[in-house]
């Protein structure tokens, strides 16, 4: 899940797995999840090797692994994605401007 948190002047990018965001009053956000990380603070060399690892192991055959070792798997593949997008989209994005404020 891909996540941004705004404050007054930028938004930050959040990859998020295994769990949920709660924006709450006053523009607080509680994240509970699994794992939870800034885009700058992704490695992409290790997402890129952790995708490598997976898609090798469900590419040598579904068939020998198990139910838990296929899910393992592909949610491995499916984390690795998600933070080399996340990190290569760019970490800090100006805030969007209001179309009622048009300064």
């Amino acid at each position: 899940m891909l996540e941004s948190l705004r404050n007054s002047t930028e938004t930050l990018i959040v990859a998020v797995t295994g769990g949920f965001l709660e924006v709450r009053e006053g523009n607080h956000v509680a994240i509970f999840a699994e794992t939870a990380e800034y885009a700058h603070e992704i490695d992409v060399e290790r997402a890129r090797l952790a995708a490598e690892r997976a898609k090798s192991q469900l590419q040598g055959g579904t068939a020998t692994l198990s139910p838990d070792e296929l899910n393992k798997a592909e949610a491995a593949l499916s984390r690795a994605l998600l933070r080399i997008k996340i990190a290569e989209t760019g970490w800090r994005k100006q805030p969007a401007r209001s179309p009622h404020n048009q300064n």
